[in-house]
C-alpha cells in the first residue's frame, strides 16, 4: 500500500478525497478515469473515496481532483470569458458512458462491482459414481455397482473436461464393474450349493425315513445287512450343505466307525487336493431306525483320494457293520447292488452288474475303481456297492452325466482303503472281512 497522504478536496473542510493504493486482484482490470488505460497489478493508482474511481497516480497529480463521470459533471471548466461549445464532430465521437458500479467494501478493501460469483462443484455426478462404486464392493453390488456404472458414464460426458472428474469417473465405472461381477459370482455359488440339483423328486416325502424292523426281517439276509449298515450324513456350514451316504464299517466300545466319501464330508475337496488333514467341523449322522448323532472326521485317504471315515458316539439299535469281501476282486458280469441316499431318498436299493474294473489316477496315483451298470445319483456318494451276497466291494463315488450317459457309475474299490488305512483302521475293516463264497 502506497503511503501517500490523502488529499482534501472542496466537499468539506480537511475532508479525504483520495486513497493512494497498490492494485490488487480487486482493482485488476479497471480503467483510469484519466488517460482511460487499464491499470496493472502492483501499480500505484489513487482511487476516489467519493465514487470508487481509479486513476494513475500520475494522471491524478497532473489533474488535481477525480475526472470521473459522477465527480467531474456538476463542475465542468468553461474557457475564461466564454462559453463551452461542443462541434458536431465532437457529438459524432461521443459515445455513451458505462453505467457506474457499486462499491462494496470486503476485509481487502474497496472493491467496485458485486464479487466474482464463486464457481459451483462441477464434479457432482463422477463423486457420486465413485460413491456407488466403494459401496457396491460391501453392500448389494447388483444395485449400487449398475448404478456407479450410470453414474460414472453421465460424469464422464457432463463433467470429463478435468483431469480429477474424469479419475473420479473412471474409478467409480470400475469400481461397480467388479461389485457386479463379484456379486454375480457370490449368488452363483450360494445358489449352486444350496438349491437342488434337478427338480423332479417329489418335495411332500420323508426323504431320510428309514425302514422299520419287520420289512427288514422280510427281506433277503444280504440286502437287509447292506440297509442296516447304511446311514445319512448331513454337512451345513455359511456358504455349504452336502447330504450324502456313509457304510458303518465297525460298532465297538460306544463308537462307531463310518466310511465315506472324502467330498461328502469336506467342502473344500476337489480333485487337486492333497492334504491328508481331516475337515474341522461337525458331520450329522442319521441311522435306519431314525437316530441321530454327531460325528467327527478322524481320518482322510492321501494324495486327495476321495475317502474319510468318521466316528460317532451315537448308538443305533438297528444299525450293524457292513460284511466286507475279505481279498480277491468280484467277477466281471455278476450281479451286485448298490445302496445308499440318492437325492436325500434314504435307503435306496438299485441293482446292476459289475461292468469292468479299471483305474483312476489322482495327483499322480493309480486309484482302482469299480465300474457298475447300477443306477448311481447324486445323494449315494458314500454308499457301498455290494455283491449279491451282501459283500461290501467299494464306496459309490462317481457317475457319468446322465444327459449323455446311461448306466456309468463308479465305486473306489475297497483294497484302496485297506492299503491306505492306518492300522488301527486296518483291524477294524479286517474283523468284518468274510472270504467270499466259491
Amino acid at each position: 500500500m502506497d503511503e501517500r497522504p490523502a488529499e482534501s478536496g472542496a466537499s468539506g473542510a480537511g475532508a479525504p478525497r483520495v486513497r493512494f493504493r497498490t492494485v490488487d486482484a480487486d482493482l485488476v482490470g479497471l480503467r483510469c478515469q484519466g488517460c482511460g488505460q487499464s491499470v496493472d497489478f502492483g501499480a500505484t493508482v489513487g482511487q476516489c473515496l467519493i465514487c470508487g474511481s481509479v486513476h494513475h497516480a500520475r494522471c491524478w497529480d497532473e489533474a488535481g481532483h477525480c475526472r470521473s463521470y459522477e465527480c467531474s459533471s456538476g463542475r465542468m471548466q468553461t474557457p475564461a470569458g466564454g462559453v463551452a461549445r461542443i462541434g458536431a464532430d465532437e457529438l459524432q465521437r461521443a459515445a455513451p458512458l458505462p453505467p457506474s458500479r457499486p462499491i462494496a467494501v470486503y476485509p481487502r478493501g474497496v472493491h467496485i462491482g458485486s464479487p466474482p460469483p464463486t464457481a459451483p462443484d462441477r464434479r457432482v455426478w463422477s463423486k457420486a459414481a465413485l460413491i456407488c462404486g466403494i459401496a457396491s464392493v460391501f453392500v448389494f453390488g447388483l444395485v449400487t455397482g449398475f448404478a456407479a456404472v450410470a453414474l460414472g458414464i453421465v460424469g464422464l460426458l457432463r463433467e470429463g473436461r478435468t483431469s480429477r472428474s474424469r479419475a473420479y469417473a473412471a474409478s467409480g465405472i470400475a469400481l461397480g464393474t467388479i461389485g457386479v461381477a463379484a456379486w454375480i459370482v457370490l449368488i452363483s455359488y450360494v445358489a449352486a450349493r444350496f438349491m437342488p440339483q434337478g427338480g423332479m423328486v417329489p418335495t411332500d416325502l420323508d426323504l431320510a425315513s428309514g425302514i422299520d424292523e419287520t420289512a427288514l426281517e422280510a427281506m433277503s439276509p444280504a440286502i437287509a445287512g447292506a440297509l442296516r449298515a447304511n446311514v445319512v450324513i448331513t454337512i451345513e456350514d455359511l456358504l455349504h450343505g452336502s447330504l450324502g451316504s456313509g457304510v458303518v464299517l465297525a460298532m465297538r466300545d460306544g463308537a462307531t466307525l463310518i466310511v465315506t466319501n472324502r467330498h461328502v464330508v469336506d467342502s473344500d475337496y476337489s480333485e487337486r487336493t492333497t492334504s491328508s488333514d481331516p475337515p474341522e467341523g461337525d458331520v450329522m449322522i442319521r441311522f435306519i431306525d431314525g437316530v441321530e448323532a454327531v460325528g467327527r472326521t478322524v481320518w482322510v485317504a492321501p494324495a486327495g483320494i476321495d475317502l474319510a471315515v468318521v466316528r460317532t458316539a451315537g448308538k443305533s439299535l438297528a444299525a450293524r457293520p457292513a460284511r466286507i469281501r475279505a481279498s480277491g476282486p468280484a467277477p466281471i458280469g455278476d450281479p451286485i447292488f448298490a445302496v445308499g441316499n440318492p437325492h436325500g431318498l434314504g435307503w435306496t436299493f438299485t441293482e446292476g452288474t459289475l461292468s469292468q474294473h479299471r483305474t483312476w489316477t489322482v495327483n499322480g496315483v493309480g486309484v482302482p475303481i469299480v465300474q457298475t451298470s447300477a443306477a448311481v445319483n447324486p445323494g449315494n456318494s458314500g454308499g457301498g456297492l455290494y455283491t449279491r451276497d451282501g459283500e461290501l466291494i467299494g464306496i459309490n463315488s462317481m457317475t457319468a452325466d446322465h444327459r449323455v450317459a446311461e448306466g456309468l457309475g463308479f465305486a473306489i474299490g475297497l483294497d484302496v482303503l485297506r492299503r491306505n488305512a492306518p492300522e488301527w483302521l486296518r483291524d477294524e475293516i479286517g474283523s468284518n472281512a468274510e472270504e467270499p463264497k466259491p
